[in-house]
């Protein structure tokens, strides 16, 4: 199967939001938690509204997350309409975390270079075994790497970072992309539009979206 440069596109997809996600295709009004109490048809709807993403955005309130008795009921009804259901999770491992966790069966755990992230990320795929999502995948993000550099340098005696294999050794959890820093990547997500394709950040999660799909891509930045 060939995917376009664009290949985090050629699935169909519904994304459940905990933590704010690009507007895309029009969901079901109120929400996750609304549309449980809805029939398939409201699944299907959104599916035929925005063949390609529909999003569910965040909840404008803590207190509004969507429980997960919610989320196991809700996943497995989207399932039957869409190729990905993507659950993104906020940062930390809170109720939103578990919510998301509760009805996955697979997990990126999204983690930057420096030793911080990496030991979160190292907590997460703990927490992610004994939830029962034992299929994860690392995604280093806004990797720069002369400031990888500088954090590396002279510091392996102290549990410093001697390169990229470190951070994957030290996270527990196989790599399946690199995501370079993008300025402009991130300036047009700011705004709202779709990045260029070309876009060096872009060209990295087309690469792990072929990945996920089972394509062999290399890895490389």
């Amino acid at each position: 199967m060939n995917f376009p440069n664009n290949a985090w596109y050629s699935t169909v997809v519904c994304a459940v939001t905990f933590a704010g996600l690009m507007g895309c295709g029009k969901a079901p009004d109120g929400g996750p938690t609304d549309a449980i109490q809805l029939d398939a048809s409201a699944a299907e709807t959104a599916a035929q509204d925005s063949p390609t993403l529909v999003d569910w955005p965040a909840p404008a309130s803590g207190e509004d997350l969507v429980p997960e008795r919610v989320m196991l009921r809700l996943v497995p009804l989207l399932k039957r309409y869409f190729d990905r259901v993507i659950l993104d999770s906020p940062a930390g491992v809170g109720r939103g975390f578990r919510a998301a966790a509760a009805a996955a069966d697979c997990a990126l755990i999204v983690c930057n270079s420096d030793p911080v992230c990496i030991r979160d990320a190292s907590i997460v795929r703990r927490l992610l075994t004994e939830l029962e999502v034992p299929q994860q995948r690392l995604v280093i993000n806004r990797f720069n790497a002369e400031y990888f550099g500088s954090l590396s340098a002279g510091r392996e005696d102290a549990g410093g970072l001697r390169d990229l294999d470190d951070v994957i050794d030290q996270s527990g959890v196989r790599l399946i992309g690199i995501v370079p820093e993008d300025r402009q990547m991130t300036a047009a997500f700011q705004r709202g539009c779709v990045p260029a394709d070309d876009l060096p950040g872009m060209t990295a999660l087309s690469r792990i979206a072929a990945r996920m799909n089972g394509v062999s891509v290399p890895l490389s930045l």
